[in-house]
């Protein structure tokens, strides 16, 4: 299709040589007008009111709970219960992580079924043997003794093999049915595996509520290798291939 576009587009031009049609003077057109992409005025008038609730040192995530409360993450490992007034109290319970770069305390989320069991769900960097992984972790949101505590948490998912790199992801999202988990996992910046299907690095999980490979999925029922190289984060892409690795062997699934 592209030839004969193309000797189509020169007879065209050789019969318009040779017409006594006038060729059309070109009309200029006015300049635009430069574009400053460096700087910008806030406008005046903002079409919405900001009213400042509380303060935090580095957020992350916030949810809120059926009663108007919000659950906020700090990436140093705090995980706070805000009243609509400002009131902050720090959730006891929450797991040990390595906030390290953009290792921390990561996403917090309710169940689905928050109404009935009060599950919460975190994501954060997990430190380990062979350095840190993103863990998916599930609890119950109690209070004792009048303070908000996580009670029962359980690694439901968790990266292997660790090692070092950031970009975590570790967000969390909930199918319309409220049946199944989607879990963000970084490539941890080492680029080549997020297009290894035997890692899961790079990927958006599809899980069920309790952690667990969700019916359906592409890969149902397969089993991929379950030694895999790791490296380093490499400077570049294109130092991904001298990259020295070195092989991990992780648990089979169960």
């Amino acid at each position: 299709m592209l030839r004969p576009t193309l000797i189509g587009f020169a007879l065209v031009s050789l019969a318009g040589c040779g017409s006594s049609a006038t060729t059309p003077t070109p009309v200029a057109q006015p300049a635009a007008p430069p574009v400053n992409y460096g700087a910008s005025t806030p406008a005046k008038v903002k079409p919405f009111k900001a009213t400042p609730v509380a303060t935090f040192d580095s957020p992350w995530a916030l949810a809120f709970l059926p009663d108007g409360t919000m659950l906020v993450t700090e990436k140093s490992g705090h995980l706070w219960l805000v009243q609509a007034s400002g009131t902050k109290t720090e959730v006891g319970g929450v797991p040990a992580v390595h906030a390290e770069g953009q290792g921390e305390l990561l996403f917090v989320a309710t169940a689905p079924t928050f109404g009935q069991d009060r599950h919460v769900y975190l994501t954060y960097s997990e430190p380990g043997d062979g350095g840190d992984g993103l863990a998916l972790a599930r609890a119950t949101l109690r209070t004792v003794a009048g303070k908000p505590v996580l009670q029962g948490l359980q690694v439901i998912w968790r990266q292997l093999p660790r090692g070092a790199g950031g970009q975590f992801g570790g967000y969390i999202a909930f199918s319309p049915d409220g049946q199944y988990l989607f879990l963000t996992s970084g490539e941890r910046q080492r680029f080549s595996p997020a297009q290894d299907p035997d890692q899961a690095l790079g990927k958006i999980l599809r899980l069920t509520l309790d952690g667990k490979p969700a019916p359906g999925n592409p890969g149902e029922g397969k089993t991929g290798r379950t030694t895999v190289p790791v490296f380093d984060p490499p400077a570049n892409t294109g130092s991904v291939a001298i990259a020295p690795t070195h092989n991990v062997t992780i648990p089979a699934p169960i």
